[in-house]
């Protein structure tokens, strides 16, 4: 079993071809529903009151990255065959899409121009209360994500589907990453304070 998971993700690997697109923006204000950056807008109250708790909220981080159309196609020529090789791919996918994700937030905190700044954790369209169709919206129309063969739904979802697209704030001082110190929603699964 483990060497045919291997091939699995050999044949994964083979086909990611990584691209993204990253844009830094200026904070210009924000209020208890949302975040003002030069050229875009962030929806959430949420998001919006960690701004509240941070010493000189100055920037917008944001990315969208994509690991591109063919290991999409690759899972979905694996459905008329393996259902196992099926899940297989489609994991190893979701799983990649977030390591990708995750080395790109860490180069952009990292970089020279940022180096100036402390980061709250990245966040995406569809976490806490920020609307994944508006937020999809609002990140598409300031990166212009068609220029690395991304597409959004109507439904706010991704073409190619192992994709993500995110922000992070930048400020002098950060004591809080997430806003999930003040959140009150005990049922959230994603909580990351008790």
């Amino acid at each position: 079993m483990q060497g045919k998971i291997q091939n699995i993700i050999e044949k994964g690997l083979a086909c990611i071809k990584i691209r993204h697109l990253h844009r830094i923006t200026p904070v210009v204000n924000w209020n208890g529903a949302c975040i003002n950056g030069k050229d875009v807008v962030i929806e959430s109250t949420r998001w919006a009151s960690l701004l509240n708790h941070m010493e000189s909220p100055s920037v917008l981080c944001c990315f969208i990255l994509t690991l591109g159309e063919e290991i999409d196609r690759l899972i979905e020529a694996s459905q008329q065959t393996s259902l196992f090789e099926t899940f297989v791919l489609d994991a190893f996918g979701s799983v990649m899409t977030e390591y990708a994700a995750n080395q790109l937030t860490r180069h952009l905190k990292h970089a020279d121009d940022n180096k100036v700044y402390e980061y709250s954790r990245r966040f995406s369209p569809g976490y806490c209360d920020w609307k994944l169709k508006s937020g999809q919206d609002a990140l598409f129309h300031f990166l212009k994500p068609e220029a690395i063969d991304l597409q959004c739904l109507p439904t706010g979802a991704m073409v190619p589907e192992k994709s993500i697209s995110a922000v992070m704030i930048g400020a002098k001082k950060i004591k809080h990453a997430s806003p999930c110190f003040f959140c009150n929603e005990g049922s959230c699964a994603h909580k990351r304070v008790k």
